[in-house]
């Protein structure tokens, strides 16, 4: 790890504390309390001007201050809030129509957020990682309280981080309730689930692999819905070629003959194989 920069002792605590926060933002320390449980640090503004986030216009007409309060992530074992000054401005566009706008800081934390970007980052890989309660759990043993609706709430409201078009795809039935059945989509060489379809039959996973290009390989049921959805997708936007390659998991010895099933099949024995079996779509 190359060392940008060394402090030493004599150096002023404010030096140190405006190295952990972003030099972009253009803040300063004002000061710094401490409790039992939890850091406190005012910081102000140094901006002089503004863009209006409507109009798009820069102002350095100052309004008034105001005060936005930020948990930021933890000095462990202590809470981090941050208090900001900023300013408010007079929007200068006559055009315009917001009159009065409040200074953002589009790198630090979003509007009327309560949490600065980096934390909300690291609730959610604990969130995706392990839920509600055991993520909520987590945070607090890591000076980051949150309570388990909140944490559900933040992952709906961010969504599920974007996911790459698998190359390995697992397909098989879920069932939500007992007259209610899906469809499971898994990604087989990342060991973590793509989707859940509403609906088991051949069209509602043929649909999901003509807008996700890409999948080389499906591994399925023996059900027939799955490999009419296999092959119809084959038919209407292959992947580049007219082939498609099926693992087609084989209840009992792997020396059965493929013609029991009447598919395409790839035994147990090549599963480990680098070279996987091509069947041409007749």
């Amino acid at each position: 790890m190359k060392t940008s920069s060394i402090l030493l002792s004599t150096d002023p605590l404010e030096e140190l504390i405006e190295r952990l926060i972003p030099a972009s933002l253009g803040l300063r320390v004002h000061q710094l309390a401490i409790a039992s449980d939890e850091l406190t640090l005012l910081l102000a503004s140094s901006q002089s001007q503004a863009r209006c986030p409507v109009c798009g216009q820069a102002s350095a007409g100052v309004h008034s201050r105001y005060t936005r309060s930020l948990q930021d992530l933890p000095w462990d074992p202590l809470r981090l809030r941050l208090r900001v000054q900023v300013h408010r401005f007079f929007c200068q566009n006559p055009a315009c129509l917001r009159r009065i706008f409040t200074e953002p800081l589009p790198e630090f934390a979003e509007p009327y957020a309560r949490r600065t970007n980096r934390l909300r980052e690291a609730l959610l890989a604990l969130g995706w990682a392990l839920g509600g309660e055991a993520g909520a759990r987590q945070c607090a043993a890591h000076a980051m309280p949150i309570c388990a609706a909140t944490m559900l709430n933040l992952l709906r409201r961010c969504g599920a981080p974007p996911c790459p078009t698998p190359r390995v795809l697992g397909v098989d039935d879920w069932s939500f309730q007992a007259h209610s059945a899906g469809t499971l989509l898994v990604d087989l060489e990342r060991h973590r689930p793509v989707e859940v379809l509403l609906g088991s039959d051949e069209q509602v996973l043929a649909s999901w692999l003509t807008t996700h290009p890409g999948v080389e390989v499906i591994s399925r049921d023996r059900g027939a819905s799955s490999l009419k959805g296999c092959k119809w997708k084959v038919k209407v936007a292959a992947f580049g070629t007219n082939t498609c390659r099926f693992l087609v998991h084989i209840a009992g010895k792997s020396g059965s003959s493929d013609d029991q099933f009447g598919t395409n099949t790839c035994r147990h024995s090549q599963f480990g194989s680098n070279t996987l079996p091509s069947f041409e779509e007749q």
